[in-house]
């Protein structure tokens, strides 16, 4: 990496920080709030897709595109038969 694109992270870093931080403690907080509260969702899909996420979330590295790779968790596979599955017509 060189000197520049260091600096521009030292200066990306250090303008992003509190709201990094801010929007992680949110999210433990909601998940420290679904833990203690009654029943179980270790196996909900949502709760496997959120797991997933942090985990994508822990990857580093200038290849790691970890927006794009959350967005997909939450998207639909390609379906080249999306129109009549979903019933729209054409104009």
């Amino acid at each position: 990496m060189n000197t520049q694109a260091m600096f521009d992270a030292q200066a990306i870093l250090t303008r992003e920080q509190f709201k990094i931080r801010a929007k992680l403690i949110e999210i433990a907080a909601i998940l420290d709030r679904i833990d203690r509260a009654d029943g179980e969702v270790n196996h909900d899909r949502r709760m496997l897709e959120i797991h997933k996420s942090l985990e994508v979330l822990s990857v580093s590295g200038s290849d790691s595109d970890r927006a794009a790779r959350i967005q997909m968790i939450y998207s639909r596979e390609f379906d080249s038969q999306w129109k009549k599955n979903l019933e729209v017509n054409d104009r």
